[in-house]
């Protein structure tokens, strides 16, 4: 066995040991991404060559290629790291988490070129396959219908249905049972250019940190008020997530209906946080379920004198 051998036979040992260690401390599907996208491919080339063995490789081809690649990710890692760190705080906004999940999202592009790289010197067809298996992840998550988010909910509440709409059309009314409202802007009456600030809670992507944003502030426009049927919203900068309120007449009085469409960002998706997105979702449409119950319990309360 050669020095080269014992080189890949110490990175096949290390490199599983590493991803099972971080996986330990954060199991979640988005580590289990990681580590097929940048460790899988890399160790069967590393055990492959420290028990076979193959060409010596020239160190002239394998310093200056592994210096450059270990530079850049270097460098995209501590962009990633300072992006992260932007986002200890009680509250934090989408656009800043959207650019933290590019510089993740980059920087494991990094690493996965820097790998392949290494493992081209001692496994060309196996450091191809890497490459390869990696653009077609990524590829596959860019057409938008594997990305779509749909989260409904309805409430029958016992009042007429002009009651309802005036109701939850005006924003001065929403303090009293939206947890999520921030502000308006104007605030009071509902009208096409409304914008509406309000917070979702926020995915981590690694271990959880106590220190970090629990909260992200959301942007969104009033588009559309239609009177005593329907009010719709789009996200600020992303018009393919909408959300409505629709009012339906029914025997027992009215039915309100709260829905919300979108999709899971390519970054997101490409990082794998997809795949962890089911307890967001729940808690997700368990607040929308929260916040009609409340409104139906405003509505139904018995008036004051």
């Amino acid at each position: 066995m050669n020095v080269w051998q014992l080189f890949t036979a110490g990175l096949a040992v290390v490199l599983p040991v590493v991803f099972a260690l971080r996986l330990a401390r954060t199991p979640r599907w988005n580590i289990v991404v990681l580590m097929a996208q940048v460790v899988a491919i890399p160790e069967v080339a590393f055990v492959t060559y420290s028990l076979f063995g193959g060409a010596i490789p020239s160190l002239g081809l394998l310093v200056p290629v592994a210096v450059l690649l270990y530079g850049g990710a270097l460098a995209v890692m501590a962009w990633s790291v300072y992006e992260r760190r932007k986002l200890l705080r009680p509250v934090v906004t989408i656009v800043m988490i959207e650019r933290q999940h590019l510089a993740a999202l980059l920087s494991r592009v990094a690493m996965v070129l820097f790998l392949s790289a290494v493992t081209f010197v001692f496994e060309p067809w196996l450091a191809v396959a890497n490459v390869v298996a990696n653009a077609a992840w990524m590829l596959a998550w860019i057409p938008s219908r594997w990305r779509g988010v749909h989260l409904s909910a309805s409430v029958d509440v016992a009042a007429a249905p002009h009651q309802v709409f005036s109701f939850i059309s005006n924003t001065d009314n929403w303090p009293k049972y939206r947890d999520d409202f921030i502000r308006a802007e104007p605030p009071g009456v509902l009208a096409a250019g409304t914008e509406v600030v309000t917070r979702v809670s926020v995915l981590q992507m690694s271990r959880p940190n106590p220190k970090m944003a629990r909260f992200a502030e959301v942007r969104s426009v009033v588009t559309s008020v239609a009177c005593d049927d329907s009010i719709t919203t789009t996200l600020v900068g992303r018009p393919s997530e909408t959300g409505s309120s629709r009012v339906t007449a029914i025997a027992s009085g009215t039915r309100v209906t709260s829905e919300s469409r979108g999709r899971v960002l390519f970054t997101q998706a490409a990082l794998g946080l997809k795949f962890d997105m089911g307890r967001v979702l729940v808690a997700r449409r368990a607040a929308m379920e929260k916040t009609i119950v409340s409104l139906k319990q405003v509505l139904e309360a018995p008036a004051t004198k």
